[in-house]
């Protein structure tokens, strides 16, 4: 199972690299913390998809832009 979210945005220089997923990184140049957004969300996002077992990647579709993939772990409920 997995939960993919996609843009089309242009400003994800290489969204299949792992540079996206540092803490305090901010893809857009243009943008500041006093505008909002202070590159901490990727991160925090991957830090949490470990926590519980589970992977956060990111890749590059053929349109541009960034396509997130969220693969929680798969638990074995039983019968």
């Amino acid at each position: 199972m997995s939960c993919r979210s996609a843009t089309t945005a242009p400003e994800f220089p290489n969204p299949s690299g792992e540079r996206i997923f540092g803490a305090v990184t901010r893809v857009d140049a243009a943008r500041s913390r006093d505008r909002g957004g202070t590159g901490l969300g990727l991160a925090i996002a991957r830090h949490i998809a470990h926590g519980h077992s589970g992977t956060l990647e990111a890749e590059e579709p053929a349109a541009g832009g960034a396509r997130l993939i969220l693969r929680p772990p798969i638990h074995d409920l039983g019968p």
